[in-house]
């Protein structure tokens, strides 16, 4: 008898270090699973602004190889076109070489690594001309559209803050080219049909 008194006076006081026991484990189990789940989410928020400036070096390394390849144009309306081309291109010209500076810094300063394309043409194969000029205005009309698409989409989503101010600095000159060039070619669809009525 004297050992089961014993047992019960024993027993609540190990239910008890057990209890205390487990709560410290589970304590310990929280403890540790909100580190994990901590870490886990730095990893998380660090991929995502990894991913975005990836994002930002993407569309940088694209706006300088666009705005190249339609400087290459430009530098072709200069030489071979029409009167019309070499105002149009020259004064293209001036957005296009600003941009390229802006833009080429900010990927020296970032080390964003961008490529130099050869720009394949359907005019370096054709005579100067009318039917020349046409091909040209459709050419650097795409490339402008394409430029101005790429801002429109990255207006307000860079990661980067000067890229943002850099996109929204350089819309509106892009959209008023390419306003003039939309302007020029509805003028050259007119002509042409007022010819064809004839």
């Amino acid at each position: 008898m004297k050992q089961f008194k014993n047992l019960l006076l024993v027993l609540p006081a190990a239910l008890l270090m057990t209890t205390s026991c487990s709560e410290t484990q589970e304590e310990q189990i929280e403890s540790t699973a909100d580190t994990i789940g901590n870490r886990v989410e730095r990893t998380v928020d660090d991929l995502q602004d990894d991913f975005e400036d990836y994002k930002d070096n993407v569309f940088v390394a694209n706006v300088i190889e666009e705005n190249d390849e339609e400087l290459e144009l430009l530098k072709m309306g200069m030489q071979k076109g029409g009167a019309d081309v070499k105002a149009t291109a020259e004064e293209l010209m001036k957005t296009h070489e600003r941009l390229a500076g802006n833009f080429k810094d900010y990927a020296q300063q970032h080390t964003i690594d961008y490529r130099v394309r050869n720009n394949d043409t359907e005019l370096e194969g054709m005579n100067a001309g009318a039917e020349w000029d046409e091909e040209w205005y459709d050419e650097v009309e795409d490339s402008q559209e394409k430029l101005v698409r790429m801002f429109e989409r990255k207006r307000n989503k860079a990661n980067d803050a000067s890229l943002d101010n850099m996109v929204k600095a350089n819309l509106p000159s892009l959209q008023e080219d390419l306003n003039m060039l939309e302007g020029i070619e509805s003028r050259h669809d007119d002509m042409e049909d007022e010819k064809n009525e004839m």
